[in-house]
C-alpha cells in the first residue's frame, strides 16, 4: 500500500482559504526524487523528464466528490493514468498531488504518495 503523506504547508493553506478542493484545478506530477515536508510549492520538487506518453506538470486529478463524517473529510477524485507511448515513461517513486489553480502562492502541494 501506498504511504500518504502531506506536506506541511497543507493545513495552513486550508485554513486561509487557499484552496476550494470542489473546484481546484488539482493535477498529479510524478517525481523520482524524495520531496520533503517542509517543501510547500511545485517548484520544490524535482519532476521527471516529460516524454513517451507523460506530459510536464503531470495530469489532471478532477473532482468526483468530497464529504465530511464524523470530523473527517473524504475527497474523492478521479483517477490519473499514464499511458507509455513510444518508449517507457522514466522512472518514478513519488505521485505529488498539487493545486495548479492559485497564483500566489503558486501551484501549492497538498500531498505525497510513495
Amino acid at each position: 500500500m501506498a504511504a500518504f503523506n502531506k506536506f506541511n504547508q497543507w493545513p495552513q493553506d486550508l485554513a486561509t482559504a487557499v484552496h476550494n478542493l470542489n473546484t481546484a484545478a488539482l493535477k498529479v506530477m510524478l517525481s523520482n526524487t524524495a520531496p520533503a515536508a517542509a517543501n510547500a510549492v511545485l517548484a520544490d520538487i524535482v519532476e521527471i523528464a516529460p516524454g513517451n506518453g507523460y506530459v510536464a506538470g503531470g495530469g489532471a486529478a478532477t473532482f468526483v466528490s468530497g464529504a465530511q463524517t464524523g470530523g473527517i473529510h473524504k475527497l474523492v477524485l478521479n483517477d490519473v493514468l499514464f499511458t507509455a507511448v513510444g518508449g517507457p515513461i522514466a522512472t518514478f517513486r513519488y505521485a505529488v498531488l498539487f493545486n495548479n489553480t492559485p497564483v500566489a502562492p503558486l501551484k501549492t502541494l497538498a500531498l505525497c504518495c510513495d
